[in-house]
């Protein structure tokens, strides 16, 4: 299905206009989606929709390969490995095929004619069967490694039908090649053969959808974890690029090739417990009803073999469809949840006394039946989930490549909110080493730098052990911040009690690590040129001064934010605010 924008230049210009508007008022994004569209002057509903993808745009790649072209770099032999893996895997079909031509080949020359008579051909004949099992097992090992990197449903659909049409191709020409047989019977064996196929494609496109979509989420994680590591630096640079991208006419026709864009697919995401429930119930009443069939025409009962291939490959056919229908689920939420509507109106169809179902089997099986539906309800309702999920991702690689401007703006909307983390509430600690200056100068200098960093030491690991971050340091001193003002000032009441500990067991300078603290709670505001920590940061560092040597000093938000504190207020305002000098225990 193709989709065509109606107004592709429009829609670029109201993405760039979002972006422009946000660049100068950032924090905007936090705020309705509405109030956004109206002060950018574009429509709500693309500013609605942009922000819905921001969950799963594609991550950004930031290519450095111009910055090193004149930088010789040498290869590794697992890169090369890499690189051939790549281009043998790009299409799964073209590896199923390879892969089981191969095996079929490696059957037929290593295939055993009659048993064995001695040890010798006892010998031959294990190894004979052995090669071509080896062969296929490896084989499959290469599809699934296939399917992995591709991580797409898509991706196992191709090969499926790959894996059906090649097998079906070598039994009809190795029927054909059989001699001595009739034509009813040559036609005997390519349909029931055939027919077989279809169960072992089935159960074959079922592990595979494991594989691809364990890839699928592992390249999710990946690419997650990439973005989360980007530096301010490259998400910058990402920013301008997309920005860039924003400003040029997007390509006159956009594919969108997903189930979600057709007709169909749409009026059963739109009303996807209704169909869930019509579709399990009336899949399933076609299986009881043909089952009865099958039973009064060839007056044969549920064990024999024109019952069980039938109503086999018509499960088969249900299970697909229900998988089809919790994809369009969207969530894996609601995909779980249609597939156990669909299960559950399937069950209920089970209860019609046809084809050797009815309540009384039901019953028969001690709530079997009832158990491996709702496991396998949760399954397929997992399983599609997760890959509509991907699909979606994939959905956005493509559409980004395309310079779909609701798609650039979403990426933008991300990265805005990544430079930007918004108004928050943060306590800033500032420790400094009093007279560091006198410690250094009186001691030999590597004597000295190895006590100072030391002392860092201890300042990072009592941070950490106090859900802190270290924001920056000097030789006599750090900058430390905290979300929460209880654990900031346990973490200084510690500091204060291990710098003892500290000087008596670690420092090598003949004077001691003598510390002042100062804390101070503000709010924090990210930018786009920079992070504005200064005023916080400024304020506790007026805080510290004014504090006793050995001691705590907090200003009055931190006071009011931790009440029960012991202490005495400073005579003298810090920057307008109370400060306390506190007790410690």
């Amino acid at each position: 299905m193709v989709e065509q924008e109606s107004q592709p230049g429009k829609a670029s210009g109201d993405a760039a206009k979002i972006a422009e508007f946000l660049r100068r008022n950032p924090q905007a994004i936090y705020g309705e989606t509405a109030d956004l569209a109206r002060d950018a002057g574009v429509s709500h509903d693309m500013v609605q929709r942009a922000v819905s993808r921001v969950a799963i745009t594609a991550p950004p790649v930031i290519d450095t390969r111009s910055r090193m072209r004149n930088v010789p770099v040498r290869r590794s032999p697992a890169a090369w490995i890499t690189d051939v893996w790549q281009v043998v895997s790009h299409d799964p079909a073209i590896v199923v095929i390879v892969t089981t031509v191969i095996g079929i080949l490696s059957t037929l020359i290593f295939r055993n004619e009659g048993a064995p008579r001695t040890r010798t051909e006892g010998f031959s004949f294990v190894i004979n069967a052995a090669i071509p099992a080896v062969v296929f097992l490896l084989g499959l090992l290469v599809q699934a490694a296939c399917y992995f990197r591709h991580g797409r449903g898509r991706s196992v659909l191709r090969g499926s039908i790959a894996l059906y049409i090649t097998a079906s191709l070598a039994t009809i020409v190795g029927v054909i090649l059989a001699p001595g047989q009739t034509l009813p019977e040559r036609l005997e064996n390519i349909l029931l053969p055939m027919l077989a196929l279809l169960f072992v494609v089935a159960i074959y496109a079922l592990g595979a959808m494991f594989f691809s979509v364990a890839g699928g989420l592992w390249k999710m994680r990946t690419e997650r974890v990439d973005r989360d590591r980007m530096s301010r630096q490259e998400l910058l640079e990402r920013l301008f690029e997309v920005q860039e991208r924003l400003e040029q006419t997007p390509e006159e026709v956009i594919e969108k090739n997903s189930w979600h864009n057709h007709p169909v697919a749409k009026e059963v995401e739109q009303k996807i417990w209704q169909w869930s429930a019509v579709l399990g119930f009336g899949l399933t009443a076609i299986i009881v009803l043909v089952g009865g069939a099958i039973m009064d025409r060839y007056n044969v009962g549920p064990t024999s073999l024109q019952y069980g291939l039938t109503l086999g490959l018509l499960g088969f056919m249900n299970m697909f469809v229900q998988l089809g229908v919790a994809f369009l689920g969207r969530t894996i939420k609601r995909a779980v949840l249609s597939s156990l509507v669909f299960s559950g109106a399937g069950l209920i169809a089970m209860l019609l006394p046809f084809g050797g179902f009815g309540y009384q089997r039901l019953i028969e099986g001690n709530g079997t039946q009832l158990i491996s539906s709702f496991v396998g309800a949760l399954f397929f309702g997992l399983i599609s989930g997760i890959g509509s999920t991907i699909e979606s991702r994939a959905t956005q690689e493509r559409l980004m490549r395309a310079n779909d401007p609701e798609t650039l703006l979403s990426e933008y909307l991300d990265l805005q909110r990544r430079l930007n983390p918004g108004p928050r509430e943060m306590t800033v600690m500032v420790v400094d080493a009093a007279k560091s200056s006198v410690m250094k100068s009186m001691a030999d200098p590597y004597i000295a730098e190895w006590s100072f960093r030391a002392y860092q030491q201890l300042l990072e690991k009592l941070a950490a052990e106090h859900d802190g971050e270290v924001f920056s340091t000097a030789g006599d001193g750090a900058v430390l911040t905290f979300d929460d003002p209880h654990r900031a000032l346990e973490c200084a009441a510690s500091m204060q009690k291990r710098i003892v500990e500290f000087n008596r067991n670690v420092n090598k300078l003949s004077m001691p690590f003598r510390l002042r603290i100062g804390i101070h709670r503000g709010t924090v505001v990210g930018q786009i040129d920079k992070v504005q920590y200064t005023d916080v940061i400024d304020i506790a560092a007026h805080v510290e001064a004014a504090s006793q040597v050995g001691g705590v000093a907090i200003s009055q938000k931190v006071w009011d934010a931790l009440p029960g504190l012991r202490g005495e207020a400073i005579a003298m305002l810090i920057d307008g605010f109370v400060v306390y000098q506190l007790e410690l225990n």
